[in-house]
């Protein structure tokens, strides 16, 4: 019993620790034109975004190429917010967004 009580307590830790210290190195590169992309998944430790491109550009994010209407590859160390964050952006932009998902909030930063 004590072992399960500590495993939940772990993941309830790491889970919460974006809400706490915001993600602020997500990288994602947009390319001309407007669109806007959904978050599906974050990794907690290392701040990657699972992301599907909804727009009508590519999206290059941590070196990898998301086409119009695709989505980048899940991997097993990322968890899913209770819902999906959607941001928009626009063309020649540089900056940061904070998107908010179910009392979770996390920073995400892009360059042009």
């Amino acid at each position: 019993m004590i072992f399960i009580v500590g495993i939940f307590a772990y993941i309830t830790v790491t889970q919460s620790k974006n809400i706490e210290n915001p993600v602020t190195t997500t990288i994602v590169k947009t390319t001309e034109g407007l669109g806007y992309i959904e978050i599906d998944a974050v990794n907690c430790d290392t701040g990657d975004v699972y992301v599907r491109n909804m727009g009508s550009n590519t999206i290059e994010k941590n070196k990898i190429t998301v086409k119009a209407g695709e989505e980048s590859k899940r991997n097993s160390e990322e968890v899913n917010p209770s819902d999906v964050v959607r941001i928009s952006f626009g063309h020649s932009v540089s900056g940061k967004i904070i998107a908010e998902s179910a009392n979770k909030r996390y920073y995400y930063c892009w360059e042009k």
